[in-house]
């Protein structure tokens, strides 16, 4: 015998109430004492990519851009973005606030994405580029191709 609909959505509604919202923040650090840094890269396989982008793009048409900046959830807060976008290139600058060198951090690792809409309006191979810094501090760029086609 089947149980009633109604279990399986008291069931659904209790697991639902147990999940906690990935997108918050609980910075142990006091946030008038964190660091306002380039955001921190990452240029691995999935899920630890910085940058993500269609491959081809209609000439014109908006579209999708993934920026993510990667830190402790307990000592890393996203702080956002400047962008600059050309006919053929697109550059964004993450940043973040992050804790002060000493501060106690745990080691988890969270991801900070930015999702921006992007066009661009010339045919040919275009370029975005997203700005930060690598985990030694050092400036890292990570740039995709993309190429832009002519509508049909």
């Amino acid at each position: 015998m089947k149980p009633p609909f109604l279990i399986h959505v008291g069931v659904l509604a209790v697991l639902a109430a147990g999940c906690s919202d990935t997108t918050e923040t609980s910075l142990t650090t006091p946030p008038e004492l964190t660091i306002l840094a380039p955001g921190q890269l990452m240029d691995g396989p999935p899920p630890h990519e910085s940058l993500l982008t269609p491959e081809i793009v209609t000439l014109g048409t908006p579209f999708l851009v993934t920026a993510t900046s990667f830190g402790s959830g307990s000592c890393t807060e996203e702080a956002g973005y400047q962008s600059v976008t050309s006919p053929v290139r697109a550059e964004i600058r993450l940043f973040d606030r992050v804790a002060p060198e000493g501060s106690s951090c745990s080691r988890d690792l969270r991801s900070f994405p930015r999702t921006l809409i992007v066009r661009f309006d010339r045919v040919g191979v275009s370029e975005v580029v997203v700005i930060g810094r690598d985990g030694n501090g050092s400036a890292l760029e990570i740039r995709r191709a993309v190429v832009v086609q002519d509508s049909l």
